[in-house]
């Protein structure tokens, strides 16, 4: 898998980008591995192409213990890829997401994004979190921006972009 880019936070950032992401790949995987400084939110938010419009739409599937449960939003200027440990959670937990946009440079389809993830509950133990994402745009995709909810991301916080054959 050719890396296509690759950020480590040496402080606390708020924005990740990838730009000019070149075509001739099958797929892109997306991998984050860290956590935010918020102590409200621990949701991490992906765009295409710096869009900011309403043509996004999402589905999660979460469970924990014995408990599933599932959400979804329409319409919206974003989609919630996964959660991330906030500040609130214990000290050294980092937890990950790892995200497939497959076909991204297709000018036939509308983007999808499939990722899971791990983390930890700040009441003790974790959460399995997978999430369905669909952007309405045939465009290819040249850029992806990850952005927290609230706060930034943490120092130490990697994140890197890798291609799929």
């Amino acid at each position: 898998m050719p890396l296509l880019g690759q950020a480590r936070a040496g402080e606390d950032v708020g924005i990740v980008e990838f730009s000019n992401i070149p075509a001739g790949y099958a797929s892109l995987r997306l991998t984050l591995n860290g956590r935010l400084t918020a102590n409200t939110s621990e949701w991490v938010l992906l765009r295409f192409n710096a869009d900011e419009s309403d043509r996004y739409d999402w589905q999660q599937l979460a469970g924990w213990g014995r408990q599933i449960t599932a959400d979804q939003e329409l319409n919206e200027g974003f989609i919630v890829l996964g959660g991330v440990a906030s500040d609130l959670a214990m000290e050294g937990a980092a937890c990950s997401i790892v995200a497939d946009v497959p076909d991204y440079a297709s000018p036939h389809w509308h983007k999808t994004v499939l990722a899971a993830n791990a983390r930890r509950r700040r009441a003790g133990g974790t959460i399995r979190l997978t999430t369905a994402g669909f952007w309405r745009s045939c465009d290819p995709i040249t850029s992806l921006t990850l952005l927290p909810a609230a706060g930034q991301f943490a120092a130490g916080t990697l994140v890197a972009l890798e291609a799929l054959h």
